[in-house]
């Protein structure tokens, strides 16, 4: 068997078995295995690309070496590095004498781990890079171009397996984004109200219809004030209503209703086994409310125990942990916060 048919066979098992991934955990230990089995390396990394600190992380960290010295939890910036200079060209970067010539900041680090020489391969996708594929080698030299082919074609094979388990992954959280609203809208269609409904011609109604009307369209945190009996619930589902978010819920939550503890685990969520009785993690009405708007009902019950994180949560459009609810700080919540309350 020649050493082409070698690589052909070679790929294709590396095609088959990352392809067939569809959570991101397992294609990481996937390449790991793939990488081992297919090229011969001192280090062999994968790392992606995160534009909040213009660098690269590491997800596939695998090394010989008994010195390491560029660690796993190390963040390469993109400006001025071997992996951001091929992210940037989208083309192979190799140094072939990393002990006579170190052109990077990070060449020095892989010298002291005893390494003679680095290939950076681009992840690409079309015309878009996800982050690098580095190899690492014990010799120097420059590489054989059919070695350097196939590495080129093992790197679109991890990026194309890559792209689909994200895409998977957005899929996965859209489905159940829209599986919790479809049950939340479920039960909120007996308690919906048409902003039709708000008819009147005195002057302080109008001017009541007015400031709803001029707040809609902003991401402004609304009051709403108001005696039993006086349409407040009605004015805030009309704000909703006339907002760009209109599309996405309304999401209520009576902040009175709930005994002490549990306004908490309503608004902010809480993970499993954070009180008694909670046999799974569950997300908040925040969360559920991204896009949307979010009501909070007779917020003056509810504001002595949970008023600093809601604060916060109001201001920086963040689901933070409360108490010990939250283990960990979810994503930016994006919602237009209307909160009613008798005077």
């Amino acid at each position: 068997m020649d050493r082409i048919e070698v690589n052909y066979r070679a790929l294709l098992a590396v095609a088959v078995v990352l392809n067939s991934q569809r959570v991101m955990h397992s294609l990481w230990e996937a390449i790991t295995a793939e990488i081992t089995k297919v090229i011969p390396w001192a280090r062999a990394t994968v790392t992606l690309y995160d534009p909040e600190v213009d660098g690269f992380r590491f997800y596939v960290f695998a090394t010989t070496m008994t010195q390491v010295v560029l660690q796993r939890d190390a963040v390469i910036p993109r400006v001025g590095s071997g992996m951001g200079w091929a992210y940037d060209h989208k083309i192979v970067h190799c140094r072939p004498e990393l002990k006579r010539v170190q052109v990077f900041p990070e060449d020095k680090m892989y010298v002291q781990e005893g390494l003679g020489r680095i290939i950076n391969l681009p992840l690409l996708v079309g015309d878009k890079c996800l982050g690098i594929l580095n190899i690492g080698s014990i010799e120097s030299g420059v590489p054989d171009p059919g070695d350097l082919e196939f590495l080129t074609q093992v790197a679109m094979q991890i990026a194309y397996a890559i792209d689909h388990v994200q895409a998977y992954e957005q899929i996965d959280q859209l489905r159940a984004q829209l599986d919790k609203e479809n049950v939340y809208l479920i039960e909120e269609l007996k308690l919906t109200k048409n902003s039709d409904s708000l008819l009147g011609k005195s002057l302080a109604f109008q001017t009541v219809i007015t400031l709803a009307r001029e707040a809609a369209p902003t991401p402004t945190t609304v009051l709403i004030l108001g005696e039993t009996g006086t349409g407040k619930e009605l004015i805030a589902q009309a704000i909703h209503d006339w907002s760009p978010r209109h599309r996405k819920p309304l999401v209520r939550v009576n902040c009175a209703a709930f005994p002490a503890g549990l306004v908490e685990s309503e608004l902010f969520g809480h993970e499993r086994g954070a009180f008694t009785g909670a046999d799974r993690a569950r997300e908040g009405r925040f969360e559920l409310a991204h896009g949307g708007s979010l009501f909070l009902d007779e917020i003056g019950g509810g504001y002595p125990r949970i008023g600093p994180a809601l604060h916060q949560a109001i201001l920086c459009k963040v689901q933070s942990f409360v108490q010990g609810y939250r283990s960990k700080i979810s994503r930016g919540v994006d919602a237009l916060y209307l909160a009613r309350q008798r005077p």
